[in-house]
């Protein structure tokens, strides 16, 4: 019975120690299974050290190809192996050159693999995966797809074995399967919705993006962006996204459920739904585009002229003329207050009306004489005798190298006529006899080529609204044949004050 007992108290002994070594030692091996040994990736720094060779011992950058370059290797294929399998790999090639050496190869810096991401994502560009990286990291890497990315088409393109797969964000997530690996240089593209949709503009209720997930024709696309009672569908345009030169289609019989008159479109398509004409109206005078204009219901004048005026544009005094009515001044500025202010007194335009824009006199300047483009131009705020004189054509061959001379617009009343200063004025009205005066007396600018050329800033006078430059003409030292004739209406406002340029015995006058 003794016997029985000890033999019982061993085997109970020996119980105790093997369930303490499954629940107590057994996790401390787990806990010391070695991790799986790092992979080189390119763009990684090994250092190779060769006992004896200080030429070969250094540290190596793993190119994008994952090549080393070492001296009497060359080029040596390290990425993709182990540590200890690249060391193996620079013995191996070493040993055809040396007897006796050693080698030691580590990995300095694991880079992990270098992936690009490009479209719709947060940060597009070159990340940095650790080994073993999948899309999701890569994805979360580069700031995660965007709204308006087509996460149902994310490409990827696998550079070691050169093919493409297209994946769906939504199965990737739900099925961590097709979270697929990547490896260095893969290439992931999350493309637009917009690549995938056609662009519906003009006469629509919600003009912009339509997705070809739902719509497949030019009708479909113009419905789902809202088709409005104004769009005119007889004369639709569709610009392909590579094109710029549209088709126009008719759309109308579509609107009936006739299929066969509606057009297939493609990605990147613009549809133009243009408006519904009433009629034509005609546009002249200072307008950026003169001729006959279409129109369309209820347009107004303001409406579609006002951004289409020039600088010169007399906004105030717009003529329009209409059969059977009389002629109207209008103010564009004034209607344009009076919207700002919650009164809309516009006019709606009819078919026929023809519409003239004047040229602002007020903001204008005249120079006659010695230049190549003599006429009115836009004072702009600024600007100089030089710049007007660039604005002209600059000098004619004939122009006088002695004095110019500038009436400034505040010499001239409202209707154009010269005023001569009050004191001249008094001595008339006095009965005084004035000697010929000067220029100056005139309340004139005279100004010295010379000078002005040889960059003197007081000669450069400052040009504002309603002056008047001449530069006379000389030839041979005698006035120019047909001064006059030549000058024509222009010199009206300067007759007051011709006689300062004469020499004061008849008509055989000389220019300076």
């Amino acid at each position: 019975m003794r016997r029985i007992r000890c033999a019982r108290r061993w085997i109970t002994g020996w119980l105790v120690l093997f369930v303490a070594n499954a629940f107590v030692l057994a996790p401390l091996s787990w806990a010391q299974t070695p991790m799986p040994e790092y992979v080189i990736q390119p763009e990684d720094t090994v250092s190779v050290q060769v006992a004896g060779e200080p030429g070969l011992t250094k540290d190596y950058k793993v190119d994008e190809r994952g090549f080393i370059l070492m001296d009497m290797l060359g080029k040596v294929k390290v990425a993709g192996l182990t540590a200890k399998q690249a060391e193996d790999r620079v013995r191996k090639g070493l040993s055809r050159y040396l007897k006796l050496f050693e080698v030691d190869l580590n990995v300095l810096g694991e880079i992990g693999a270098r992936v690009l991401v490009y479209g719709e994502v947060g940060k597009p560009g070159d990340i940095k995966l650790r080994p073993g990286g999948r899309l999701l990291d890569a994805l979360s890497e580069a700031g995660q797809p965007t709204a308006r990315a087509d996460t149902k088409r994310i490409n990827i393109f696998h550079r070691a074995t050169g093919k493409n797969e297209t994946l769906d964000l939504a199965d990737v997530i739900k099925d961590p399967a097709k979270n697929v690996l990547l490896g260095a240089g893969d290439t992931i593209t999350v493309p637009s919705k917009e690549e995938r949709n056609v662009t519906v503009v003009g006469e629509v209720r919600r003009p912009g993006p339509q997705s070809l997930d739902q719509v497949k024709t030019a009708y479909q696309a113009i419905v789902a962006a809202g088709k409005s009672k104004s769009g005119d569908l007889t004369r639709v345009s569709i610009r392909a996204k590579d094109s710029s030169t549209p088709v126009v289609v008719d759309l109308s019989a579509a609107e009936n459920d006739a299929a066969k008159d509606d057009v297939a479109v493609k990605p990147g398509d613009v549809i133009t739904v243009p408006a519904k004409t009433t009629g034509k109206v005609s546009l002249r005078g200072e307008v950026t585009v003169a001729g006959e204009r279409e129109i369309k219901a209820d347009e107004t004048l303001f409406d579609l002229i006002y951004k289409g005026l020039t600088e010169e544009a007399d906004r105030t005094r717009v003529r329009l003329t209409r059969v059977g009515e009389p002629e109207r001044i209008i103010d564009l500025d004034k209607i344009a207050r009076d919207e700002e202010e919650g009164r809309m007194i516009d006019i709606v335009l009819k078919d026929g009306d023809e519409i003239f824009v004047p040229t602002n006199e007020a903001s204008m300047f005249v120079i006659i004489g010695g230049v190549t483009k003599p006429g009115r131009y836009l004072a702009k705020p600024g600007m100089t005798l030089l710049d007007a004189l660039a604005m002209a054509g600059n000098l004619s061959r004939d122009a006088s190298k002695k004095r110019w001379i500038i009436a400034p617009g505040s010499r001239f009343d409202k209707e154009g006529k010269f005023v001569p200063p009050p004191e001249l004025k008094a001595a008339a009205l006095g009965g005084k006899k004035k000697k010929r005066g000067k220029v100056q007396d005139f309340g004139l600018i005279v100004v010295s080529p010379k000078k002005l050329m040889k960059g003197d800033p007081n000669q450069n006078v400052a040009i504002h609204p309603g002056d008047r430059i001449l530069i006379p003409e000389v030839v041979k030292g005698r006035p120019k044949p047909g001064f006059l004739s030549q000058v024509g209406q222009s010199l009206r406002p300067f007759i007051p004050f011709f006689f300062l340029f004469g020499s004061g015995r008849g008509g055989g006058g000389r220019y300076y």
